[in-house]
């Protein structure tokens, strides 16, 4: 996602460290998020989605 700042366009990557819901929240709350190793890792998708949102 890419933000304005003045008359500048900046864009915020995160491509490792997100485990859990916090930290998924933290990059959201930056405004981009990249989770693909998280789901490169997972050997089963739905709990692993559900895990990381908190559910």
């Amino acid at each position: 996602m890419a933000h304005r700042q003045g008359d500048r366009q900046i864009t915020v990557v995160s491509e490792s460290c997100i485990h859990g819901p916090s930290d998924l929240q933290q990059l959201q709350q930056a405004g981009a998020v990249s989770v693909g190793e998280f789901w490169i890792k997972q050997s089963d998708l739905p709990p692993a989605i559900a895990n990381l949102y908190g559910h």
